[in-house]
């Protein structure tokens, strides 16, 4: 899955036009969010000139006079489209990621300045998640900080106001995908790309939630388990192997499955709609 999301701030120039296809060519994008395109309509040969080949299709948010502006674009053989919706200010396509046979929605946004645009944009995203079933990815401008550290130079300037969001299903059952800034060429925004490279970092990280040690009963397998092993006089790497099998049978056995996981979560007040992950 290879992804970008772009800030473009207009796409009227040839220079920009190229600019987009060399990035989507290069990074061998399979599906591209554009923002602020300041363009009322697209033709099927003006998105062919941002695309690599034939094989697309998009769906795009027209822009307000030469304000705002959405396109979508995807390959059609990595992609399967079931259905879709357009809005003044987002693009929603749901279908099959045909390479992992899964299913997601996904969201082109760009969130408006205005504080209460915002909110009632929010408010509209919410409402909609309940009739869009799979698990969602929403990229783009929005217009906001999560911290005061985002914020950089005055006004919105330097700010990270474009990112990656996934919802809960996401974080909980789907391997992470990092994301990266590419090199800021024809826009005052970066371009950023969430891409899962099969890269062989060798075996796969344990993966172990920070709840489970406030357990009693996973306190006790660790300690066995060590108890275990110092008898045996194993080596370091030997131990460590051992008690992350523990940890995963014990898992297991006691069913903490995600549920219980977002069940956690949500007790101690860390519930969103939709999570951040680590974005730019």
């Amino acid at each position: 899955m290879r992804i970008l999301t772009w800030n473009i701030r207009g796409l009227g120039s040839k220079l920009k036009v190229s600019a987009v296809n060399k990035i989507i060519r290069d990074n061998k994008v399979e599906m591209a969010f554009l923002q602020e395109t300041k363009k009322e309509s697209f033709s099927e040969q003006e998105v062919g000139r941002l695309w690599f080949d034939d094989d697309f299709e998009f769906q795009f948010a027209k822009a307000t006079g030469r304000s705002g502006g959405v396109l979508t674009i995807w390959d059609k053989k990595k992609f399967e489209a079931e259905k879709s919706l357009v809005a003044s200010r987002y693009v929603i396509i749901s279908g099959k990621w045909v390479d992992d046979n899964c299913y997601f929605t996904f969201i082109n946004i760009y969130a408006p300045c205005e504080k209460l645009g915002k909110q009632l944009l929010w408010d509209e995203i919410v409402t909609l998640r309940s009739s869009w079933q799979y698990p969602w990815i929403m990229g783009g401008d929005f217009n906001a900080i999560r911290a005061r550290k985002e914020r950089k130079g005055s006004g919105n300037k330097r700010s990270k106001l474009d990112r990656f969001l996934v919802d809960e299903h996401w974080y909980l059952e789907k391997e992470d995908i990092p994301v990266r800034g590419l090199p800021r060429k024809v826009s005052d925004h970066i371009p950023l790309l969430m891409a899962s490279d099969i890269v062989n970092w060798g075996p796969r990280p344990f993966k172990a939630f920070d709840f489970w040690f406030y357990k009693a009963d996973c306190l006790k397998v660790v300690k066995e388990a060590l108890e275990e092993l110092n008898s045996e006089g194993k080596t370091l790497p030997e131990k460590l192997r051992r008690v992350k099998e523990a940890i995963k049978c014990w898992n297991v056995t006691q069913e903490n499955t995600n549920s219980k996981l977002a069940d956690h979560l949500a007790k101690e007040g860390m519930h969103r709609p939709m999570i951040f992950k680590a974005w730019w």
